[in-house]
């Protein structure tokens, strides 16, 4: 199953992760996601005709009220930012980059 994950994917997860990964690890992620596939695809053939859904899964989701609270002040928020400019956190840019 890991020959169905081409190295061009991973590189590809990798760049929208952010993560810069030697070769070396390009290829174990490439046997290990191979794996958990190969696992998913076990768990996917399994007949689960008439089995039923977990109780706790139909239960309603509980939602809280919104309440309009104070948010963190900028100052706090900005101090742990990694670089920040005009009061704003400064992020690396995904619109318009040439990486498909």
């Amino acid at each position: 199953m890991a020959e169905d994950i081409t190295i061009t994917e991973i590189e590809h997860v990798a760049w929208l992760a952010r993560l810069q990964l030697s070769p070396d690890e390009v290829q174990r992620f490439r046997r290990e996601l191979g794996t958990i596939l190969t696992y998913m695809h076990l768990l996917d053939a399994i007949d689960t005709t008439g089995v039923e859904i977990l109780p706790g899964l139909r239960q309603p989701v509980p939602f809280r009220d919104d309440i309009v609270q104070t948010s963190q002040k900028r100052a706090l928020a900005l101090m742990n930012a990694p670089q920040v400019r005009h009061g704003a956190i400064v992020v690396p840019a995904v619109i318009g980059t040439d990486h498909a």
